[in-house]
């Protein structure tokens, strides 16, 4: 018999929560595992921004004593004091090939949401409010995902739909081959020229960020988000220093000096790239563990990665269409060819920002990979 419980905020609890995937994809061989320890420090709130943003609860649906769905919703009253909506959202949806699971935890998550009052159900959303666990893999199928991108096998797909969900936005995954890159020369040549021109017309250096000057750091990557996001956009929790902060908590285990980037004209702060190596290449081997081999696979086997993930790049609008993003990924792309790597990753990119797709698909970017945000409306 088929029941549904919401989780206590406990260790106990919360470690059912996460045990869930790891049976659901133990046979599967392109699901990377998260590190046990870093999700339950993530449910918990631990350097999590979403969580401070608002109430949130976490549901699971049991076969007996048995887990086979679960869900995460919450609101995010910080988003919605920005857009004006009243919008719930959900995360870390997982779930046997069960209709009436999934219905189940969707129905729960759908009463919680309209018992605070809001219009609108809306997800796979990041659990963090970063770029992490966003969507629901809809194309691109052929392998594991890159570092912190979502992975679930095509059966999802039927269950948002068959559940009365609808599209809400797609996020893009752009994939540039170092084969490719070598090829096409003259693009490179015109890229490079095109970074001498405008660094001398507007006094622009480009430094990697130096996380010995934290506050430095922040402060100039929060000035550059709030000058940045495009008056169109009306989903984007609004940046602090404090979030930002927080998101660089997150990705400093992988932190390597590589792919990160501030953009300054005349020594003010005017854009910023942030990417990484693909960890996922090392994670897919430890198995949600560090202990007792997981730390020794994880320091061997960084030296073979061979590929990165570029996850955002923002440039205040007074900059905007003068040659900033060019120049920073010429930086990004001078990383790439010195360490090596097959392949890199711009991910993962609103459908509506079309500013930033034309740049990645005029670099040659090649769209692969498709994670889908859906929605319901609260009746």
């Amino acid at each position: 018999m088929l029941t549904v419980r919401k989780l206590g905020k406990n260790k106990n609890d919360l470690k059912k929560f996460i045990e869930l995937a790891f049976e659901i994809y133990k046979d599967d061989d392109k699901w990377v595992a998260p590190l046990k320890s870093d999700m339950m420090k993530m449910l918990i709130g631990d350097n999590n921004p979403l969580i401070k943003n608002g109430e949130h609860a976490y549901y699971m649906v049991f076969d007996d004593d048995k887990p086979i769905a679960r869900i995460m919703v919450g609101i995010d009253e910080v988003l919605n004091k920005s857009t004006g909506k009243k919008h719930g959202y959900f995360a870390l949806f997982e779930c046997f090939n069960n209709l009436e699971a999934a219905s189940m935890v969707f129905d729960a998550a759908y009463d919680w949401i309209k018992e605070r009052n809001m219009d609108k159900m809306v997800g796979p959303v990041s659990p963090t409010s970063g770029d992490d666990s966003k969507g629901v893999l809809v194309k691109g199928f052929d392998g594991p995902p890159v570092l912190l991108n979502s992975y679930n096998q095509p059966y999802y797909i039927d269950l948002y739909e068959k559940c009365g969900f609808t599209k809400y936005e797609d996020h893009l995954a752009y994939i540039f081959k170092k084969e490719d890159i070598l090829a096409n020369k003259e693009l490179v040549n015109r890229v490079e020229k095109i970074v001498e021109r405008i660094k001398d017309r507007y006094n622009i250096t480009v430094d990697r960020i130096d996380l010995k000057q934290e506050d430095r750091e922040v402060k100039a990557i929060t000035r550059i988000f709030q000058e940045g996001v495009p008056d169109e956009w009306d989903y984007t929790t609004p940046m602090t220093e404090h979030s930002v902060r927080d998101e660089l908590n997150n990705l400093k285990s992988f932190y390597t000096n590589r792919f990160c980037f501030i953009a300054r004209a005349n020594g003010r702060p005017v854009g910023f790239v942030i990417g990484l190596p693909d960890y996922n290449q090392v994670l897919i081997k430890m198995k949600g563990k560090l202990f007792p081999t997981g730390v020794f696979k994880y320091l061997f086997g960084r030296k073979n990665i061979n590929g990165a993930r570029i996850f955002v790049q923002f440039v205040i609008k007074e900059y905007q269409n003068k040659g900033v993003n060019n120049a920073m990924f010429y930086e990004v792309y001078k990383d790439f060819m010195e360490l090596g790597y097959d392949f890199m990753e711009g991910s993962t990119v609103g459908e509506r920002n079309l500013r930033p797709i034309n740049a990645v698909e005029n670099m040659g970017g090649k769209l692969y990979r498709i994670y889908r945000e859906y929605q319901k409306d609260i009746q």
